[in-house]
Parts: structure tokens; C-alpha cells; sequence
């Protein structure tokens, strides 16, 4: 009788916890709708970059994300012919996402195809906060195809502001010496390449900064060499609640911090279905 009313009880809750999991579970389409509203709260803040292969512009992501070469490397999708995009800290719910042009500099490349291309990224949701990333290496004076881009893009889009940051720097330290100097840097050669490139540029950027990205193993101390400039820089540019939302994502003590906040939140109240 003990073991007959058991199985029965065993049958009766397991009814029970059926119906708490039809009642409370997780329906796609719903998921789904949740999702989309919350993007739309979201301020997704789209930054163009803009330079030659080899220039630094997925380190620059690397060192802005946190991310390592590797994700970075394969999180750029194809999204034109001439572009790629990065979104972080995911497709489902961006914070930052990352455009690169790609074929910009090689030979017998249809620059006007390249410039189209980012027009039509532009155009595509005309009311995103954007701003341009104009990479550039330190020792590179031949520029004529990025100016002609960017004199294009400014003509048309004069009101989203251009960063010119000219990467590489190390190429040019004083020798012998292994190490960066203090930052910003002293170096009468990178001095004189700064200004001869914004010179290059002018009336197309906005703010210029001298960074120097490499890898862990090169041996260069940090190897984010002007990220906190960036950062400062990017937060001048962006509108103020763009710039609040990437200061909250990539401060040093806290990065990542909100994406977590915002994934449990969204996660939470379909927490308690699946552990009836």
C-alpha cells in the first residue's frame, strides 16, 4: 500500500511539474519579441574604420573589446563586397559594432565601388550614432585613396566626426630601445609624422591620436599603447548617451560588467521554468 500510494504521488507531482513547465516555459517567438524590444533600447554606436590592410584596425578593435586576435578575427562577417562587421559583445545584442573596409589600398581596387559601399552602410540606418575611424601607419605617406575616401564621406557626412589615429608608432623609436616611452610619446620622428599626416588629412578629421597596438609576445609594455587616449577621445566624439553607454562597457575595473547585468537580467525571470 506504502509503495502503491508513492507511485501515485511520484505520477501526481510529476503532472504538476508538466503543467508549472508548460505554464511558465520558455516560448521562442516570445524570447524572440524580448530580445527585439531590448535592442531597441539599446544605443548601438556603429564605428567605421577606414585604412589599409596591416594598419591596425582589428587590433584596435582587439584592445577596445577586450577581446582576443583569434574572436576578433573570426567575429568580422562579410556584410558588402567591401566591408566586414564585428559586433560586440554579440549578433542578438550589439553595444559596439565594428565596420571595416576591406580592399582599400590594393592594387587596381575601384576606390569609387569602396566609397559606394560605405554609403550604403550609412544610408542603412541613417539615425545610428556613427563615427569614422581614419587608421593610419606611421611611416605610410602614400594616402591619396584614403583621402579620396574620406573627402567623399565628409562632403556627405559632415556631421559624424572622423578620429585619425596613426598607429605602428614603434616603427619609428629611437634605437636601441625595447619598450614604449611614456604617453604620450616624445620622439622628434613620430612629431614629425603626426603633423605631415594631419596635414595629409586636413579638414577631414576631427581628433587626432598616435596609438601603438601589437601582441603580448612582441614584448611591448602595455601592448595597448594609447587605449585610455582612445577611449577619452571616442567619448569626446560620440553623442553623451553613447559615450556613457561605451565608457560603462570598457572601463578597466568594470569591463563587461553591464553586458553581464543586461544577460542576466533578460535571462532571469525564465530561470525559475527550467529548474521546476
Amino acid at each position: 500500500m506504502g509503495l502503491k500510494r508513492s507511485v501515485k504521488s511520484v505520477k501526481k507531482w510529476a503532472k504538476v511539474a508538466q503543467y508549472l513547465v508548460r505554464g511558465l516555459g520558455v516560448n521562442e517567438a516570445q524570447v524572440a519579441a524580448h530580445l527585439k524590444a531590448l535592442r531597441e533600447q539599446l544605443p548601438t554606436t556603429e564605428a567605421i574604420l577606414i585604412g589599409k590592410p596591416q594598419a591596425g584596425k582589428s587590433s584596435l578593435v582587439r584592445g577596445l573589446t577586450g577581446q582576443s586576435s583569434d574572436i576578433v578575427g573570426q567575429g568580422f562577417q562579410p556584410h558588402t563586397r567591401h566591408t566586414q562587421r564585428y559586433a560586440y559583445p554579440s549578433d542578438a545584442l550589439p553595444l559596439l559594432i565594428f565596420t571595416d573596409t576591406v580592399g582599400l589600398g590594393d592594387a587596381g581596387q575601384n576606390t569609387a565601388e569602396l566609397v559606394q559601399a560605405l554609403r550604403d552602410t550609412v544610408d542603412q540606418d541613417p539615425n545610428r550614432a556613427r563615427i569614422f575611424v581614419l587608421t593610419v601607419k606611421v611611416t605610410d605617406f602614400a594616402t591619396d585613396a584614403l583621402h579620396q575616401v574620406m573627402t567623399v564621406l565628409r562632403q556627405q557626412y559632415g556631421h559624424v566626426p572622423c578620429v585619425l589615429a596613426v598607429t605602428c608608432l614603434h616603427e619609428l623609436y629611437e634605437s636601441p630601445t625595447d619598450n614604449h616611452p611614456p604617453y604620450p610619446p616624445q620622439v622628434k620622428a613620430i612629431d614629425r609624422a603626426m603633423a605631415e599626416l594631419k596635414g595629409n588629412f586636413e579638414g577631414l578629421w576631427d581628433y587626432a591620436l598616435p596609438l601603438d597596438f601589437t601582441l603580448e609576445e612582441d614584448g611591448y609594455d602595455p601592448p595597448f599603447y594609447g587605449l585610455a587616449a582612445l577611449k577619452k577621445t571616442l567619448a569626446q566624439a560620440l553623442p553623451q548617451a553613447e559615450s556613457q553607454a561605451i565608457h560603462q562597457l570598457l572601463s578597466e575595473d568594470e569591463k563587461g560588467a553591464a553586458i553581464g547585468n543586461l544577460y542576466r537580467r533578460t535571462a532571469r525571470q525564465y530561470i525559475k521554468a527550467f529548474a521546476v
